[in-house]
């Protein structure tokens, strides 16, 4: 290629980017490589399936999507509207012009954590920064059990309160023997802070995802966002919860995904 041929190539490239960076919309996602912007939280085996990103002189965010197969005609749109409500949110703050020097950054990873026969669950992680000395956590349980979609735990069962103090009473067994001895004792120094952060409120308990084992649901995931039970440098602290604890609470429509296989 002659220099003229560059010249020109570079020209036509750099008119591109810009006219990519002033788009008022966000363009349509990409496929993901194996070198995906959400790596920065955790490397992802398999890699994304599909994501959404883009970046301009004021921000950039990069939405990671993973892949499901059969399940993404019924889960996906709940993770994009999920999604689409944090860009959205992000860009009315992120898409100003403003003096500060720093890039704001949204970054949402949303990855298989669970599957079976007839259920699989999603983990959305990430954060938002728009300044301050740290971003702000973001985080989401989805669960598809059978042909239902799962948001909360409380809709497994038929008597919620009554679930969500057994389920309290044994994250906080967890967590105590956490905060007795070990590299992060020192997190749960404050115990009405824990208390307060595990007590058996609908909001404590809104984020938990199955735990798989067998192709069978085994228990399940609670998780608990930096601030929530302990300070921020303690980061997400979750806490694993046997389906023994809340079996007899179980809508029937739920009993059999939570069944132990035979043998």
């Amino acid at each position: 290629m002659s220099r003229a041929q560059l010249l020109t190539a570079s020209i036509l490239t750099g008119a591109l980017l810009l006219a990519g960076g002033c788009a008022s919309h966000p363009p349509a996602p990409q496929q993901a490589s194996a070198h995906s912007p959400c790596n920065r939280l955790a490397p992802a085996k398999p890699a994304p399936g599909e994501i959404d990103q883009r970046r301009t002189p004021l921000y950039h965010y990069a939405i990671c999507y993973p892949q499901l197969g059969a399940d993404a005609g019924k889960l996906m749109p709940a993770l994009r509207g999920w999604a689409d409500r944090q860009r959205d949110a992000f860009l009315k703050i992120a898409d100003q012009p403003r003096p500060q020097p720093w890039t704001y950054e949204l970054l949402i990873d949303f990855r298989v954590v669970a599957r079976g026969e007839g259920f699989v669950s999603v983990l959305a992680r990430g954060y938002a920064y728009t300044g301050g000395a740290h971003g702000m956590p973001l985080l989401a349980g989805f669960t598809l059990a059978g042909d239902r979609l799962v948001r909360h735990p409380d809709v497994l069962f038929t008597e919620p309160q009554q679930a969500r103090a057994a389920l309290s009473a044994y994250v906080r067994k967890i967590l105590g023997k956490r905060a007795a001895g070990g590299d992060t004792a020192w997190c749960f120094k404050d115990k009405n802070w824990l208390r307060r952060g595990s007590a058996p409120d609908a909001m404590n308990y809104a984020i938990a995802t199955f735990i798989g084992a067998k192709g069978y649901v085994s228990g399940l995931r609670i998780y608990f966002t930096p601030y929530q039970i302990a300070p921020y440098a303690c980061g997400m602290q979750t806490a694993d919860v046997p389906a023994t604890v809340f079996r007899r609470w179980l809508k029937p429509g739920y009993r059999t995904l939570f069944a132990e296989p035979d043998g």
